[in-house]
Parts: structure tokens; sequence; C-alpha cells
């Protein structure tokens, strides 16, 4: 993360870039195999001086000043810019919406905001569930009895029927 503005900073950005170009093909190597994509992400907690207002995302990519079509797609800059990110809680719809939020709040959250915690419960719920039927098909490979199959992972039986080795 870029706490503070630095006075050549997109300059920065560019070198990290073309090392990363540059790593990609050996010294006198042929040009055998397509590069691929390399793209600079960079959080900011400052805005860039020709930023567009209300804007924390800008998408930089290559372009042909004259046609404004896309140069080349396998190199971009993502500039995001904390300061400019001023959605509520409400307004959270993105996962990136929900990771901007804490890194621009953490200091102030004492807890994890409702929307995220909810979130990380279905997801623990959907690991627990996708464990159920990994060891409701081994057991069921050893033959054991669908009820106990049903009270030990909590899968239905219908379901555990279903299943297939």
């Amino acid at each position: 993360m870029q706490r503070e503005k630095q006075q050549h900073f997109r300059d920065r950005c560019i070198f990290y870039l073309s090392r990363s170009i540059q790593k990609q093909i050996a010294a006198g190597g042929r040009w055998k195999e397509p590069l691929e994509g390399v793209y600079v992400i960079a959080l900011m907690d400052f805005k860039l001086a020709d930023s567009e207002a209300g804007s924390y995302l800008q998408d930089i990519a290559l372009m042909n000043k004259d046609t404004a079509k896309l140069f080349y797609n396998k190199l971009g800059f993502k500039f995001i810019e904390l300061p400019c990110f001023n959605k509520t809680e409400a307004e959270l719809e993105t996962d990136l919406d929900k990771w901007l939020y804490i890194l621009k709040n953490m200091g102030k959250l004492t807890q994890v905001p409702v929307g995220i915690a909810k979130g990380k419960v279905e997801g623990k719920t959907e690991e627990r569930r996708k464990n159920g039927i990994i060891t409701a098909k081994k057991l069921k490979k050893e033959r054991v009895s669908m009820e106990i199959i049903s009270k030990v992972t909590g899968l239905p039986i219908p379901e555990i029927e279903k299943l297939h080795e």
C-alpha cells in the first residue's frame, strides 16, 4: 500500500511493470512465446492529481490516441484511491466494495460489518457441507447405514442416496 504521495509515483509503477515484462524473455531469447499479462495494482492512501471526481478505481490501459481503441490487452494499471472510496456499509455491493470498506475503516471498526460477516458464515456453512459430502461418500463406500451417515454428516438420506463414489 502506498501511503503517501510521491512525486514520481507513476514513473515507479512503469519501472516495476517494465521489469516484470523484461524478466519474461531471456537475453538473446527468441520471441517464440507470447508475453504473459502484466498488471500493476496500486492500493493508495492518496488521490492522483488528475482523478475523476467520485471515482476510486482508475483502470489504465494502452490505448490508440487517434481511435481510442485498446492497443494491447495484456498490460495495465489498476489504481485504487482509498480517499475517493466513500460508500457506506449499506451501499456495499461487490466483494471489492467490502474489501475496500474494511481497509479504509479498519481503524474505526470494532467488529466485522454485518453484511461481510454474513458472507463469512455462508462460506463456512458451504465448506461444512462439502466436507459432509466427502465424508458421506467415504462412509457409503464402506457400506455404513444411511441413517448413521445422515447423523454423522447432517445430510438428508435422499441426498446421500444420490451420491456416487
